[in-house]
């Protein structure tokens, strides 16, 4: 519930806090509730959808992402019954993280800081 006047907060007992929010380069609001739920369960170490595949090592065989050690995690496509084409991909030194919608053709780069 937002207290009066404090757009944009949570009230918390007598003090109001900021709601802290990911900017995400999409406008589709099914795909950003997605990438959101999948970068809250990356964050907090699960326990994710697709538990057999979830958290695998990512080779970047095909050279398109920087070097590095990456994860890979399922970005949930509702209406699906199998996985999709939707993934996070996270560098576990750098802790860059990536998103392909086209099953590893293309990435973006997404900022997953909360602000």
């Amino acid at each position: 519930m937002l207290a009066a006047g404090t757009k944009g907060t949570k009230a918390v007992g007598n003090t109001a806090s900021k709601i802290l929010k990911r900017t995400l380069p999409f406008k589709d609001p099914d795909r950003i509730r997605e990438i959101n739920k999948t970068l809250d369960l990356v964050e907090s170490g699960g326990p994710f959808p697709f538990v057999l595949d979830d958290g695998k090592i990512f080779n970047n065989r095909e050279g398109l992402l920087p070097k590095g050690d990456y994860r890979e995690y399922t970005v949930v496509t509702p209406g699906l019954s199998h996985r999709g084409k939707r993934r996070i991909l996270r560098d576990v030194n750098t802790e860059k993280i990536f998103y392909t919608d086209d099953h590893y053709k293309t990435f973006i780069e997404i900022d997953p800081a909360k602000r």
